[in-house]
């Protein structure tokens, strides 16, 4: 059994990627693992002020807690434990949604430190309709990731043509159950 960490960055709640990140959930389940579901619209998340602790004895890449007064350290704590993170996000200009760049940002403090997850997914849903449209969100995931050494890649799933909520389409959604069956 794994503990993964489904992060949704979608700001519509009932939008296409969350509507993957449940039906690999659906997979992830029935094949007996632990789930922590963090949908991104139920905490409070400043953006990373890239200060490192600027003004105080403690950088957030050594001490592991950011200074700001909202759920940044909640969230890391919640994944830092994790076997596998999966973040599910719409496409915006051809890259991450701004919430799930503003969770990664936050992450700085998790860099060097003794986190548990090496496995990644990507689970993502954008208007466009060929996968070359995920292109810079996967480089935005991979350069975080390079960032977070022994963490890797793992699987990506593309829900393409899916403007209006619910319209993403079955072999995506068949694709994010299998990726989550399979773990």
């Amino acid at each position: 059994m794994k503990r993964i960490a489904v992060i949704k960055t979608s700001p519509h709640r009932k939008g296409n990627s969350n509507i993957l990140a449940d039906r690999f959930m659906e997979g992830a389940r029935e094949a007996e693992n632990e789930i922590v579901e963090i949908d991104i619209n139920d905490y409070k998340l400043n953006f990373c002020r890239g200060c490192y602790g600027t003004g105080s004895s403690k950088a957030c890449t050594s001490c592991g807690t950011c200074w700001q007064d909202d759920d940044g350290n909640k969230i890391c704590n919640m994944i830092r434990d994790c076997d596998v993170l999966v973040f599910a996000t719409p496409v915006y200009f051809y890259s991450v949604s701004g919430q799930m760049k503003v969770l990664l940002d936050r992450t700085v403090q998790l860099y060097g430190a003794d986190y548990r997850y090496r496995d990644i997914y990507l689970l993502a849903a954008c208007e466009a309709g060929g996968k070359s449209a995920m292109d810079g969100a996967i480089k935005t995931l991979q350069g975080w990731m390079d960032c977070m050494p022994g963490t890797k890649l793992k699987g990506v799933c593309c829900g393409t043509s899916a403007l209006a909520p619910g319209t993403v389409g079955k072999k995506a959604l068949d694709e994010a159950y299998g990726l989550g069956k399979a773990l």
